[in-house]
């Protein structure tokens, strides 16, 4: 990933009116690099010069390299242990040490949710299932990744999560990580995607809704919403991480899951599956 580097907002003292110079010659000058575009806009008052995070903190403004192409905010109160910089400097170590780290705790996740997934909800619980494409850009924008189809479901109750890379959305193929991954007596809500037809309904309820006419159902709470902000979520997390390969994708996955079940307590649950994965002698 490219290191921002953050800077104090600089406004300049003064631009041109347009029937100073007329209208062409100050879209030239807006438009001649960046760095004009934004200082330009953030004079009219069309980009903030300046924003504050939750915490009340001032954030900086970081200018990424072309790679991130743009920049972003910072709050000076969130560089913590996630910060690759930050490991760095006060471990006393490499970059790529780093990151052999943060791969093998990637590893711990995907060991735990693919060889001994533990299934959602349950019942009085409603679940949303549906598929997503993860390699397709939208809008035709950003960098087109091999397409890679994703199947899951979200627990509306709990937050949980499962999210598993599927060859394709056929009945054969959905149905048993159905019944592997969401706990019998479930409520389960989805599209009327022609596999769900198969959900067996002595182990499930299941509800639907027409995406074609509707996207929740009048008068109740049938819907995907939760799963489809899931996705949402999930989606710009790996744009953040800047992968672009689909090898990688199921650690990814299960990493957001993780964060998604441990979000309250995460480094004290890695722990424990460490243990319980490397068991010492």
């Amino acid at each position: 990933m490219a290191t921002p580097v953050f800077r104090p907002v600089m406004m300049p003292t003064s631009f041109p009116f347009v029937d100073e110079i007329g209208l062409k010659e100050l879209f030239l000058r807006i438009t001649i690099n960046r760095d004009n575009c934004i200082d330009w806009l953030r004079v009219h008052r069309l980009l903030a010069r300046c924003m504050r995070c939750k915490c009340e903190a001032n954030m900086s403004e970081g200018v990424f390299s072309k790679a991130h192409e743009g920049r972003g905010w910072r709050c000076p109160e969130k560089e913590g242990l996630q910060s690759t910089n930050f490991l760095t400097l006060n471990l006393k170590c490499s970059q790529n040490t780093i990151t052999d780290w943060k791969n093998f705790l990637k590893h711990i996740c995907v060991e735990k949710y693919l060889s001994n997934p533990e299934p959602i909800g349950g019942h009085g619980h409603i679940v949303e299932i549906d598929e997503s494409n993860f390699g397709k850009r939208k809008y035709h924008r950003g960098r087109q990744l091999s397409e890679k189809w994703v199947f899951g479901g979200s627990d509306r109750v709990t937050k949980e999560a499962f999210m598993v890379t599927v060859e394709d959305r056929s009945a054969s193929t959905l149905i048993p990580i159905i019944e592997q991954y969401i706990k019998s007596g479930t409520i389960i809500q989805s599209d009327e995607w022609a596999s769900y037809n198969l959900i067996p309904p002595a182990t499930f309820t299941h509800l639907t809704v027409n995406h074609s006419i509707q996207f929740v159902v009048p008068g109740t709470e049938i819907h995907t919403q939760t799963i489809e902000s899931t996705w949402g979520q999930a989606k710009k997390k790996m744009r953040n991480s800047m992968t672009t390969n689909p090898e990688l994708l199921d650690t990814y996955l299960a990493e957001y899951c993780w964060r998604k079940k441990y979000g309250d307590n995460p480094f004290h649950n890695l722990i424990i599956e460490i243990r319980n994965q490397y068991t010492a002698t």
